[in-house]
């Protein structure tokens, strides 16, 4: 079952680029041409030491496999040597590059150093260490070329984990970007998030220093800290033990990650408080805080200095209007007393003229009521006239003159009289307005959804709300006067909730039966009558009923709460009033069943006494 040997083919462009093989080797000639099947062996060694081999099957370019695809990689040939076996990155020439080389990079790395360092190119006497180097050298590619075991590995490398300490930090002579760049930069190499921003120097923006810091702040670490357990898992002898080996051993991990983190938050932390750059930026936001504060002072130093003078101001303003006024007062007063004293000399020199003139013919209650009627200009007129005539024409002259003023006085009189007459009568009929309005609103019910509204209102207006009541009445939109919405809230509060609820559930009933009744009337029943005529029977019932004598519960109630409401209304305008009040009943109709209630109580009565 063993496959046919295939023929390898070597260019002689390929093999004139080859080094020579010495010691364990031989130096191809030339001129070689195809080289028939010589075995597996010998490609094998074609392969390893050459590492580019072409076949006439596949048609595979040589330029694919040229020294140039490794020589764009740093692949540092002079560290493989000198590496320890445990060290992958440096048997592969990358221990410069350690975490950050890529997966091409170890690849290709791998390809030249194995064919560097394989053990037949060496010497018989170093063959034993050769063989171990390259066995090492293919452990550190496979390795590394495993996400989960490279990730392991990366986290069990010799790190220094250090940082700077007080008395680097105290020494001034150490510069501060010189001591903390170089701690942050090979702790980069552990953030999830790459890559990493640079510390920066002295120059660095502020932008740029904050967002170094946040980074720095919630960085998170990928070191993987597995390996710290003491509790080897196959070694367990149950399924117990080894859930309590792996528990052990994760909260060992755990713990470590935790320090990790603790020791980066203090590195962070050690910087961010001794960098000059953060100092420079908290001494300019200090210096500007202040200004601030300054500048909030004077301003209100500002305002209240003319604050100040706006008082001052409208102290002196008003002290002048009061000065003002009270030179105002006392001119008025003045001249009050002055216009009173003048009509007492008047009235004192007109009482003297009609005596002296009249010789007291003339009534003395005439002369009083013209000097107490008679204004001050009418009564100097007066005075006048009586002066320049005789005591014949002054006689007719004072007679005219009384009997104007006292003419006058009654039509000011009648005026006065008449307009009270006119203002009481205009009041009456508010009066009655608004008891004809809230007889119309007693008369009619609180339904089931008018109540609610109402306690919906009561939650959303509570007392202490400014216009309370208008804003409730505007809330129910039912045109109830805030007369009535605080009757029926002072009802709700004596009753209480239990009665609150039985009104309702009866009010419902009622808004019930009104819907049927919208459709017809039915009449009252010889029990309903008595009921509502406080228990009066009729005197008597015809037998076929017209519409007018079919009474509702409603209208009853209505009739009832009318009567007592337009008690002290004239007869005439009472029974226009009331039947407004009965809905669906006309004045006839009204008086018709007070008649009709009234015989009754009354045949009852002439029952009782008999």
């Amino acid at each position: 079952g063993r496959s046919p040997a295939k023929m390898v083919t070597i260019s002689e462009a390929t093999i004139s680029t080859l080094p020579p093989i010495t010691e364990h080797g031989f130096v191809p000639p030339t001129n070689w041409g195809e080289i028939e099947q010589v075995g597996r062996a010998f490609r094998d060694l074609c392969v390893l030491h050459y590492g580019k081999v072409e076949s006439k099957e596949s048609k595979v370019a040589t330029q694919s496999s040229s020294p140039s695809e490794t020589e764009k990689y740093d692949i540092r040939i002079d560290q493989v040597s000198e590496a320890e076996l445990n060290e992958y990155y440096g048997l592969l020439g990358l221990s410069h590059r350690e975490v950050y080389s890529t997966v091409d990079e170890i690849k290709a790395a791998y390809r030249k150093v194995a064919l560097l360092f394989h053990p037949d190119k060496t010497p018989d006497s170093d063959r034993e260490q050769s063989e171990a180097r390259y066995k090492a050298i293919g452990e550190a590619y496979e390795v590394l070329c495993d996400p989960l075991k490279r990730k392991l590995y990366d986290s069990q490398m010799d790190f220094d984990e250090t940082i700077p300490d007080s008395d680097d930090e105290d020494d001034s002579s150490v510069d501060f970007y010189q001591l903390f760049a170089p701690v942050f930069k090979r702790n980069a190499k552990f953030s999830t998030t790459q890559p990493v921003p640079e510390f920066g120097d002295a120059n660095s923006t502020d932008d740029h220093v904050n967002s170094f810091y946040d980074f720095w702040f919630g960085l998170k670490s990928w070191r993987d800290y597995s390996f710290l357990g003491s509790h080897k898992i196959l070694d367990a002898k149950g399924r117990d033990e080894k859930r309590w080996m792996m528990k052990e051993n994760k909260s060992a991990a755990a713990e470590a990650t935790k320090a990790e983190g603790q020791r980066l938050r203090q590195l962070t932390d050690r910087a961010f408080k001794l960098d000059p750059r953060i100092v420079r930026m908290q001494e300019r936001k200090k210096l500007e805080k202040l200004e601030k504060k300054r500048l909030r002072k004077e301003r209100k130093l500002a305002e209240q200095a003319e604050r100040l003078a706006k008082e001052r101001e409208i102290a002196l303003e008003k002290a002048r209007l009061e000065r003002e006024n009270t030179s105002q007062v006392a001119k008025e007063k003045k001249e009050r007393e002055k216009s009173k004293q003048q009509l007492r000399k008047l009235r004192s020199k007109f009482r003297k003229t009609c005596a002296e003139k009249f010789g007291g013919k003339q009534s003395e209650d005439d002369v009083n009521f013209l000097c107490s009627s008679v204004s001050f200009d009418e009564l100097r007129q007066l005075l006048s006239a009586l002066q320049s005539v005789d005591s014949n024409k002054g006689n007719s002259v004072f007679e005219k003159a009384v009997s104007h003023h006292k003419e006058k006085v009654i039509a000011n009189t009648k005026e006065i009289e008449c307009r009270k007459r006119e203002e009481l009568a205009i009041r009456r009929e508010k009066e009655r307005a608004e008891i004809v309005q809230q007889a119309a609103e007693s008369s009619r019910e609180w339904g089931h959804a008018e109540l609610s509204a109402l306690s919906k209102a009561f939650g959303k207006f509570p007392s202490g709300t400014p216009k309370r009541w208008k804003q409730i009445a505007d809330f129910l939109g039912t045109n109830r006067s805030i007369k009535a919405i605080i009757a029926k809230s002072r009802e709700i509060s004596q009753k209480g909730p239990a009665g609150v609820r039985g009104d309702s559930f009866e009010i419902y009933k009622s808004d019930l039966a009104t819907k049927r009744q919208a459709k017809s009337a039915q009449p009252l029943s010889d029990d309903q009558e008595s009921k509502q005529g406080d228990g009066i029977q009729p005197a008597s019932k015809p037998q076929n009923q017209s519409s007018s004598a079919v009474w509702t519960v409603e209208q009853q109630n209505a009739l009832e709460k009318g009567l007592k409401l337009l008690s002290t209304f004239p007869p005439k305008e009472k029974w226009t009033k009331l039947s407004e009040l009965v809905p669906g009943k006309t004045k006839n109709e009204c008086v018709a069943r007070f008649k009709q209630i009234r015989a009754s109580i009354l045949a009852r009565k002439k029952a009782s006494s008999s």
